[in-house]
């Protein structure tokens, strides 16, 4: 009878303790809470406990388990405390989340060069993540280029990392005589890639003419010290530090002299039979050699419409010298930039010329002797190898026979 006694006893007990356990309130005031990795941690969410509306509170002890440095779901834990042990718990959900997409750099901008009929690959780029490794990054290329045609064609980088976190970086492949390897310094040679006559070279025609004799020069800083240093007679120079498509309508020196007239109003002015044109070195850096071979063109239209006589000559921007002080770009830029001016002037049928046989040192970059201390102005002494050039080329090319 006693033990039917202890046996009814230990029930009323549990069944007493089980009422209580029930009657127990422990409620966290949040079902999840989110972080940003790298970002202000979230605060622990607060909570009630109580029995009979008495307060449990300080019986309660919050365990935060959240490594808030690796992305992830992790559990806050809430363990209501009798005589040491947990009566009760309750849970909240942890989340630890990377917003953040990798992001895309390329050295030499977002165009893409690639020989025909070759596979085409892309220019050197880095790919960074807040959290992810290189190796843990996706990398994907959309888009497709017919390397067996000759063209611009649009592609994209897409890089996404473990949380499929996603960045984007459209691409323009232009396929056509020249790949990445052909535009490095040291490999490039603008002359050897021409072979639609485009580019002007010197000692073709079995007779000279006088056509340098006539010539207007019209661009750059390059430009402009030619006139400013007896290169050039000055009278024949229209040029302006810094000249390029996007500075086109500013005004520019005449014979040393500041005026208030831009080119196309000098050229309509003078009306020259010969003009040679460069200028762009303060752009060549942007990354984007396309476009500004584009708005090349749309100046060389303003000025044929201002002189529809003129015969228009693009020079190939000149080369800089590997350490090149406060230049807007260095030679692997020129070298993109001079493919893309050649791909305009092919296709729009203006002569160009290439001197960079005559100025470039075995590095593929400007020969030091020939620059000034900052690598990408001519020294006076050396104007001729320029200037030289120019009157062989145009003198005893055919196409002014």
């Amino acid at each position: 009878m006693k033990r039917f006694f202890a046996f009814i006893a230990i029930v009323l007990t549990a069944g007493f303790l089980a009422v209580l356990f029930l009657m127990i309130e422990l409620r966290p005031k949040a079902d999840q809470v989110i972080s940003i990795y790298q970002g202000k941690k979230a605060e622990v969410p607060s909570f009630h406990a109580s029995l009979f509306q008495i307060s449990l509170d300080p019986y309660v002890r919050v365990s935060d388990h959240t490594d808030y440095d690796t992305p992830g779901e992790y559990d806050i834990t809430y363990d209501l405390m009798l005589f040491s042990h947990p009566v009760k718990s309750a849970h909240v959900l942890s989340v630890v989340k990377d917003i953040d997409a990798p992001i895309i750099s390329m050295e030499d901008g977002v165009i893409c060069f690639s020989r025909i009929n070759e596979p085409w690959s892309l220019p050197d780029y880095r790919v960074k993540d807040n959290y992810n490794s290189p190796e843990e990054i996706s990398v994907t290329i959309s888009g497709a280029a017919d390397n067996t045609k000759e063209g611009v064609y649009e592609a994209s980088l897409t890089a996404c990392d473990a949380f499929n976190n996603c960045s984007y970086k459209p691409l323009t492949v232009v396929v056509g005589a020249a790949g990445e390897a052909d535009l490095e310094p040291g490999a490039f040679d603008l002359n050897r890639l021409d072979q639609s006559g485009t580019i002007l070279k010197p000692g073709r025609a079995g007779k000279e003419k006088n056509v340098y004799d006539d010539l207007y020069w019209m661009g750059d800083s390059n430009i402009l010290n030619l006139g400013k240093y007896d290169g050039v007679n000055s009278s024949r120079v229209l040029a302006r530090y810094g000249m390029s498509p996007a500075s086109f309508d500013l005004p520019l020196f005449y014979d040393n002299r500041q005026t208030n007239q831009n080119a196309v109003q000098l050229v309509s002015r003078f009306q020259p039979s010969c003009l040679i044109l460069m200028m762009g070195e303060a752009e060549a850096g942007s990354g984007n050699p396309l476009a500004l071979a584009d708005h090349y063109y749309a100046c060389i239209e303003q000025l044929q419409a201002a002189s529809p006589d003129t015969t228009i000559i693009v020079s190939s921007i000149l080369p800089v010298c590997r350490y090149t002080i406060n230049s807007a770009c260095d030679q692997r830029m020129l070298n993109r930039t001079n493919y893309c001016l050649y791909r305009m002037c092919r296709e729009h049928n203006i002569p160009m010329i290439c001197p960079d046989g005559k100025l470039l040192g075995k590095d593929g970059w400007g020969n030091p002797e020939y620059y000034n201390e900052d690598g990408f102005h001519l020294r006076a002494v050396y104007f001729n190898r320029y200037t030289d050039y120019v009157k062989d080329t145009l003198n005893s090319s055919s196409r002014f026979l």
